[in-house]
């Protein structure tokens, strides 16, 4: 099972924009990252997946923002606090604007947050249901209710992205990938998706967060590990993520080179049928099903967790990297991103 990701740092793409000085310096006008998984859907209330969340960070906003260290920050909300123990107060930036120049305002936060509740087949619903109420209070200040007190309201608006509501009123998500609704706030705006093959933005001048410092960004969709990292030392791009394991050592020594990795929020585990009194995923060795599950004795289920060989792992699935590898009962996952520096 997986917890909520931390999209920004996941991929590649977040660590490009945050690059050192050298690095940009290194750079021409022109940014291209290759990707290892293809982008589904630019909708960024249809598909809760990685690839997608990470193409929503360029063009969009949320009203929370996380840093490069898991610390929650101002968005598109200024600030936020508790009014009581279930109210929660956004109060929102002002003189934003969305890239087709239209204003940002409360509006468009209460509209996004009922589209992501609401959208037919989206993955977003489940950050936003504890929501009992929201209101604007004025053009710049927003109140949502929750039915009991939860403290992680910010963190859940964090997997929001607000979309314009002049834009996005009755748009699909294929109205997002051919760019029609494609309007965000974000440091990048829309130019062009292909299907498998890229994905393409143009910088926002007037990003309230600053001018970006590339010109274009291309995401080439390479899913080919080999692949993807012969075309970083070709040149072909400046920086991949999702390093291959056997790869680390050798880009790491390879002074061309700088790799970056942080620790996220997303944890991975596996989670034992030990609920049931009995399970059929538990058989004897003829395939059926035991009379009672085992895995409800927790003397079981720490056998089998002693059972796992961690270091053999480390060593035969990590190439020895404990730097990539985190072998307790609850991880951190640990991302990596390349970039050239010739």
């Amino acid at each position: 099972m997986l917890s909520k990701a931390l999209k920004q740092l996941a991929l590649a793409a977040a660590f490009a924009l945050s690059a050192t000085p050298a690095f940009n310096a290194a750079m021409a006008a022109d940014l291209r990252i290759g990707m290892s998984a293809d982008i589904t859907s630019m909708d960024p209330h249809s598909v809760n997946i990685t690839p997608n969340n990470n193409i929503g960070w360029h063009v969009f906003d949320a009203l929370v923002h996380v840093d490069a260290d898991a610390r929650i920050v101002p968005g598109l909300a200024q600030s936020w606090r508790a009014v009581d123990d279930t109210t929660w107060e956004f109060r929102l930036r002002r003189n934003v604007r969305f890239h087709d120049g239209s204003p940002f305002t409360a509006d468009d936060v209460l509209f996004s947050i009922e589209r992501a509740e609401k959208l037919p087949n989206g993955q977003y619903a489940s950050f936003v249901q504890r929501l009992t109420d929201r209101r604007a209070v004025d053009p710049y200040t927003v109140r949502v209710k929750t039915a009991t007190p939860y403290a992680m309201v910010p963190y859940d608006l964090n997997s929001i992205f607000i979309v314009s509501k002049k834009a996005a009123t009755g748009a699909s998500p294929e109205d997002f990938n051919t760019g029609k609704a494609m309007i965000g706030t974000g440091p990048f705006r829309f130019t062009r998706f292909a299907r498998g093959d890229r994905v393409e933005l143009a910088k926002n001048p007037d990003y309230w967060g600053g001018s970006p410092a590339w010109d274009k960004v291309t995401f080439r969709i390479i899913p080919s590990d080999p692949a993807r990292i012969a075309a970083l030392l070709a040149g072909d791009v400046d920086a991949i993520e999702a390093i291959p394991t056997p790869d680390l050592a050798r880009l790491r020594n390879d002074k061309c080179f700088r790799l970056a990795q942080k620790v996220s929020w997303r944890t991975i585990f596996f989670h034992a049928d030990q609920y049931r009194d009995v399970s059929p995923f538990v058989t004897d060795r003829a395939g059926k099903p035991l009379p009672k599950n085992p895995l409800r004795d927790v003397n079981v289920r720490l056998a089998i967790s002693k059972a796992i060989q961690r270091q053999a792992i480390v060593e035969r699935v990590m190439e020895k990297d404990r730097k990539s590898t985190r072998l307790n009962s609850s991880h951190g996952y640990i991302s990596y991103a390349v970039f050239c520096l010739k």
